[in-house]
């Protein structure tokens, strides 16, 4: 992990790139939709935001930059021991960390950050049969939480029902990954590991097979989006905070896709919208609140 570290730091040192910078590319590069998404915040506060997210990629590929999960997990506790660093007033030489170690209210936030590393960990096993329930904490955790974090970077005063939107708009966007990742997972030949076992009895079946045994799964996970996004938009929700709820807008359109798409994810890539449409969309959710 010192290596990483290194690394990362001299690959910014070769483009020149502040902290800020560096995050700001690795979340338009990896997360374009949050990236999007927080073109919309006051730009005093968009670094904030770019720190946070590209926090939650650095943690996010733990899994597919590892060739076993013990690795992973060093990986992981180099993180926790990151955010320790910060709040102790020694933050770590990573380009990340030092970004997070400016965020104004970090001490407030980083609860948060050290649950999302705990839902990330999750990636590492894909063993055991996973439930829907198994899937809904996973998705709070990896989610929610987030979601939280970047949302009171924005309004530190946040009460807790805006809380509670931010919450169900992160499980809503956590949950819709998981159900759009799959076809890359079978691109990749990848284990399903985030269905344990049930994921692993899929391997070798084609897309049709695989999309009928996941069926009944994939009508909860999708009920379970609908209803979170439901929570998240009846939530009155401080102005501040709005950049990071206008995920929302986003979720709407994903979920249109894959409705259009039969409820198969491995059809849903053939009716989802472009960038342009994607910024117009979080355009439009900003002007129809703009009070």
């Amino acid at each position: 992990m010192i290596l990483h570290a290194c690394r990362a730091m001299f690959r910014r040192m070769e483009k020149g790139q502040t902290n800020s910078e560096y995050c700001r590319t690795m979340v338009r590069d990896d997360d374009i939709e949050r990236y999007y998404s927080t073109l919309f915040a006051p730009s005093e506060r968009q670094a904030d935001l770019w720190a946070i997210y590209a926090f939650n990629q650095e943690v996010a590929k733990t899994r597919e930059s590892v060739s076993e999960p013990m690795i992973g997990e060093i990986r992981l506790q180099w993180w926790r021991e990151a955010l320790e660093g910060i709040t102790a007033g020694t933050p770590r030489e990573h380009p990340v960390v030092q970004a997070l170690a400016a965020v104004p209210n970090f001490t407030q936030i980083s609860f948060h950050l050290q649950q999302v590393i705990e839902g990330r960990a999750q990636d590492l096993y894909g063993e055991g049969d996973v439930s829907f329930k198994a899937l809904k904490s996973y998705s709070e955790q990896t989610g929610g939480t987030l979601s939280k974090a970047a949302g009171l970077a924005l309004a530190p005063d946040a009460s807790p029902n805006t809380l509670d939107g931010l919450n169900a708009s992160g499980c809503a966007w956590a949950m819709l990954g998981i159900i759009r990742a799959l076809p890359f997972q079978l691109t990749d030949n990848k284990e399903f590991s985030v269905f344990g076992e049930l994921g692993q009895s899929l391997s070798g079946l084609k897309k049709g097979d695989i999309a009928i045994r996941l069926q009944p799964m994939l009508d909860e996970m999708t009920a379970y989006v609908s209803d979170q996004l439901r929570l998240s938009e009846k939530a009155s929700t401080e102005k501040a905070a709005r950049p990071v709820m206008a995920l929302n807008s986003l979720s709407r359109k994903h979920l249109k896709a894959l409705k259009r798409a039969g409820g198969s994810p491995f059809d849903m890539h053939v009716h989802e919208i472009g960038n342009v449409r994607r910024l117009l969309t979080l355009f439009s959710y900003h002007l129809l609140r703009i009070h």
